[in-house]
């Protein structure tokens, strides 16, 4: 589907219930790293061939995710559960207004601990109450305490990637219902703690939209899966076709890789045909070379559904859906224990402050100008706008900054991007990393300014001495020195016009250092 074609489309998707939605905010992180594997079957850790699942991310980053032993990687139906309890998060955020530069800023603060009953969270997630249902809660709940993430995650607070905070598992305690809570009385329903990362960064709205009925709405492990990493591929590819290399989407996925593309096609496409059905995607492909080989990449493109999300998300930036401000909502059923009123988390990833976008569409089509882009598509300006947007406005980089970290990409294409950049919409994932280089440059800039200085000083204090030791002597050999040292200097290129006393005296105390016959 070609560019042109996206924007008629577009254009066309205006029935605000044309999808039946029901967004829930996302901590990004989690979507886009390969924490839950495609599958619903879960083998024990003596039947994988491999104790950890790494993860090459396309800015280079490299992610482990590390199971026990007792549970297993968690998979779709951890997936399942873990949209449910963003419900959760999102129905118990309360909201702190912060004045930012002047400008008044809602930000979403979750509860420590959180408190969910086992059939709220298997009522959200769409499944049958049952026995099993109550185990597989339990187990959830365990397996979220005891899967941890090695490698550097993005830290929204310190809007940098930390390679610390991954190790803080997503519950770092928990305590079952029924179980004695810390005051010896015994829970009334479930509770978690979430890791403090998880915290700050769903405080500072590093979060992504994620339809949590269209969720529901796909059986395949694979489909429910590659629904966000498709969302954040088309949306850095400026709502592009999105391409990934089939090997690299099996190891995010957690499933086997095949060398046939009959075989990649007999287990990928149920899924994409899912998903081409219910038209989140608009078409997909198996891309051949110049021989007619296959290249071992897979080619997605956006469908309707997902032009509606990115529509709905302009809507209710302009205003025309509800308001972004807290509401509140009915109060939750806990299994007869009561609850009080919560707060319903708007749309986080919307989340904007009034100001002009086209004042930053120069520095993006400057960028696309430089890494061989010239004649960008009016919807990836529009995108790359938003993004630097984004920046800007809620995350209060300057644009100093970001036109800084636009010039640290180009000139680490051939280096760090394997000489191509699609999308500005990779920024985001690498400007704390080039203004921590920066940092670093300036610092050593002004370690040398300093040298320099100290240098200078000393240079200074001994033509200092060197001038009071000429001072000692008579007027006929001063008279003579000052003769020599301007014949040198006029000798040396200098301009008779341009040698002024200090530069003189300088040359006159050299010459005397230096034993010069006066």
């Amino acid at each position: 589907m070609g560019r042109r074609e996206i924007a008629k489309r577009v254009g066309r998707i205006q029935q605000p219930l044309l999808w039946e939605t029901e967004y829930v905010a996302a901590e990004q992180n989690l979507e886009t790293i390969g924490f839950f594997s495609a599958r619903y079957t879960r083998p024990s850790l003596r039947e994988e061939k491999n104790l950890s699942k790494i993860v090459a991310l396309s800015d280079g980053r490299h992610i482990e995710i590390v199971p026990a032993a007792k549970y297993g990687f968690p998979n779709a139906e951890d997936l399942d559960y873990y949209r449910a309890f963003l419900k959760i998060c999102d129905e118990q955020a309360e909201f702190v207004a912060i004045h930012e530069n002047g400008r008044l800023i809602y930000h979403p603060r979750l509860p420590s601990p959180i408190g969910f009953s086992t059939r709220e969270l298997i009522a959200k997630a769409g499944k049958v109450k049952n026995g099993r249902g109550h185990t597989a809660v339990r187990t959830w709940i365990e397996r979220m305490n005891s899967t941890t993430i090695h490698g550097a995650l993005f830290n929204a607070k310190l809007r940098k990637y930390d390679v610390r905070i991954g190790l803080e598992p997503l519950f770092r305690q928990y305590v079952h219902v029924g179980r004695p809570m810390s005051d010896g009385e015994p829970a009334a329903q479930n509770y978690v703690w979430l890791a403090s990362w998880f915290l700050d960064n769903y405080y500072h709205l590093y979060a992504r939209r994620i339809d949590l009925k269209f969720h529901h709405s796909l059986s395949h492990a694979i489909s429910k899966t590659l629904y966000p990493l498709l969302d954040t591929g088309w949306y850095a590819a400026g709502g592009g076709p999105y391409t990934k290399r089939y090997e690299d989407l099996c190891t995010v996925l957690g499933i086997k890789a095949y060398k046939q593309v009959s075989k990649a096609r007999y287990q990928l496409d149920p899924s994409n045909e899912e998903l081409l059905t219910s038209e989140f995607v608009g078409r997909y492909d198996y891309p051949v070379g110049e021989n007619g080989e296959w290249t071992g990449n897979v080619r997605w493109w956006p469908g309707p559904k997902w032009l509606y999300d990115q529509e709905a998300k302009q809507r209710q930036r302009r205003g025309e859906e509800p308001a972004l401000l807290p509401t509140t909502a009915p109060e939750p059923q806990h299994d007869g224990v009561g609850g009080s009123s919560q707060m319903v988390l708007p749309l986080l990833i919307e989340q904007r402050v009034a100001g002009d976008p086209s004042a930053y569409a120069p520095c993006v089509v400057n960028f696309y100008d430089r890494v061989g882009q010239k004649r960008p598509s009016r919807e990836k300006v529009q995108m790359g706008v938003s993004v630097v947007q984004n920046l800007i406005e809620e995350q209060h980089y300057t644009l100093g900054e970001i036109e800084y970290s636009l010039d640290w990409i180009v000139r680490n294409v051939s280096t760090r991007f394997n000489g191509r950049v699609q999308s500005l919409g990779i920024l985001p994932h690498v400007i704390g990393e080039a203004l921590q280089e920066k940092t670093h440059s300036e610092r050593k800039r002004e370690r040398r300014r300093e040298q320099e200085r100290e240098q200078d000083q000393e240079h200074e204090a001994e033509v200092q001495k060197q001038v009071a030791k000429l001072a000692e002597l008579p007027s006929e050999t001063l008279d003579h020195l000052r003769a020599e040292a301007i014949k040198n200097l006029l000798g040396r290129g200098f301009q008779r016009q341009f040698l002024l006393e200090n530069l003189v005296r300088s040359e006159m105390a050299r010459m005397f250092d230096r034993g010069v016959e006066v």
